[in-house]
């Protein structure tokens, strides 16, 4: 019996880690492309895109939903503002006004990481965050750039209890972000 058992547990076991892996695709045909006049950024061809301007967006991306119980959409999403008015505001500036937007607009906000991050001759910031949202308790990780007079947010948001199963597919979409 204690042998069935264990036998049980391991299938169980081993077939919800491969559901978690599935997440990530891994051969690059694939990934998809968006590619703007100022910037590329790859994903997983089943993420549906949607270009519409949703909420101020340039885009979002939406990943399919994890089961038919799922009701939250993990997502990417590209925000950018014009600085053409504020010429002389700087990244560290903006990104500690968008930190600081986001602490007076979450519901129980826990920064884990707020840094600004060197990569050659760029720079960015790095923010993660976990909160609530309305029903739902979400992650976030964002990376705030400026460049071409423009403020760029790319954020992604998932489930906290789902997080860790999408943190590799978020990272490597965030790390496939680039300015033409």
């Amino acid at each position: 019996m204690l042998k069935t058992g264990i036998f049980c547990l391991s299938i169980a076991l081993s077939s919800w880690v491969n559901a978690q892996t599935d997440v990530v695709p891994t051969a690059a045909a694939n990934w998809g492309r968006l590619t703007d006049t100022t910037y590329t950024i790859r994903f997983p061809k089943t993420w549906t895109v949607d270009q519409s301007g949703l909420m101020g967006s340039r885009f979002f991306l939406f990943a399919p939903l994890d089961s038919t119980n799922d009701v939250f959409r993990e997502n990417f999403n590209l925000i950018v503002n014009e600085m053409g008015q504020y010429p002389n505001a700087t990244l560290e500036y903006l990104a500690d006004g968008a930190r600081q937007q986001v602490e007076s607009l979450i519901s129980g906000v826990h920064v884990e990481e707020f840094r600004l991050v060197h990569l050659g001759d760029k720079k960015y910031y790095a923010f993660e965050y976990t909160g609530q949202q309305g029903v739902y308790n979400l992650h976030w990780k964002q990376r705030y750039w400026l460049a071409n007079n423009k403020f760029y947010v790319l954020t992604f948001t998932g489930e906290v209890q789902h997080y860790s199963s999408y943190a590799p597919l978020a990272e490597r979409i965030l790390s496939s972000f680039s300015f033409r």
